[in-house]
């Protein structure tokens, strides 16, 4: 089957006007998005337990709770709060590097964070147990904390437990 020369050269003419219309075959790269990259936990962090503020505060300050009990289990453990909805009184003392969670003080490690927090944002917290202070008896602290972006980290990892208070 024998085609004839003009018809080719017209084809060809327009397969090549298409290619260079669309851009040619290069590409072009996506526009780069940036991000804060989500800072390094330490290891112990990912076997955390998952909690909610009310839930570690009943569990030191309920009329039923055993103190000495909740002391040693929960005294220097990590604990997480996931997708905590951030409002004014959360943020009353982010220029310290402090982070309301209800009645936990938070300190934070990766303070620079928290410079673009705002009211309404959602994050997960991240932090160790210290238990109640001496100078507000009914107020717990928590070290070595972090602010994630919510679901940026796996936490708990595998392994890691739900907090249950059996009152």
């Amino acid at each position: 089957m024998r085609v004839a020369l003009p018809k080719l050269r017209f084809v060809l003419a327009v397969l090549v006007a298409a290619v260079a219309l669309s851009g040619g075959c290069a590409k072009k790269a996506p526009a780069a998005i940036v991000q804060d990259p989500v800072p390094s936990l330490p290891p112990e962090y990912y076997q955390c337990i998952l909690s909610y503020p009310p839930q570690i505060e009943n569990a030191y300050f309920s009329n039923y709770a055993n103190s000495y009990q909740t002391h040693q289990l929960y005294d220097g453990q990590v604990f997480v709060f996931k997708d905590m909805t951030l409002y004014a009184p959360n943020l009353i003392d982010a220029k310290l590097g402090i982070v309301y969670a209800d009645q936990i003080e938070c300190h934070i490690v990766n303070n620079s964070d928290l410079a673009k927090l705002k009211v309404g944002d959602h994050i997960d917290l991240v932090g160790i147990s210290q238990g109640p202070t001496e100078t507000a008896p009914r107020h717990l602290v928590f070290t070595g904390c972090y602010v994630l972006p919510v679901g940026a980290v796996q936490l708990p990892a595998a392994g890691g437990s739900t907090l249950v208070v059996p009152y």
